[in-house]
């Protein structure tokens, strides 16, 4: 359950009923999801169902709904040279070697916790 799941959740509670048709599924399921997408801005942009019968066998519906199409293409592409964007600092910290914890700062305070 992503970010999206409080919108998509309130369209599957209210708009579920007791035997509904894989067809009445699918379109309750996309319209969860694009409820999802449309209110969360880091949710993806297309629909996809899995249906599951009885037998187990799926049927794959991708996509099922492409809620937010783009709306713009580039017909040339984007292409960003190298150096575009520069890098400021670069960092690295080893913070556990061979097992053993190795402190950031080098005071020797700080402690491994192990889950």
């Amino acid at each position: 359950m992503g970010s999206g799941s409080l919108a998509a959740m309130s369209v599957l509670e209210t708009g579920y009923k007791d035997n509904m048709t894989a067809e009445e599924g699918v379109e309750l399921v996309k319209k969860a999801i694009t409820a999802g997408v449309m209110n969360d801005l880091g949710s993806g942009g297309n629909v996809d169902c899995v249906i599951i019968t009885k037998d187990h066998s799926p049927k794959h519906i991708r996509p099922a709904a492409r809620p937010t199409p783009r709306t713009f293409r580039n017909p040339a592409g984007y292409k960003f040279p190298i150096g575009t964007t520069p890098v400021v600092t670069t960092v690295t910290k080893t913070i556990i070697k061979d097992g053993e914890f190795v402190p950031i700062d080098g005071d020797g305070d700080q402690e491994m916790v192990q889950a």
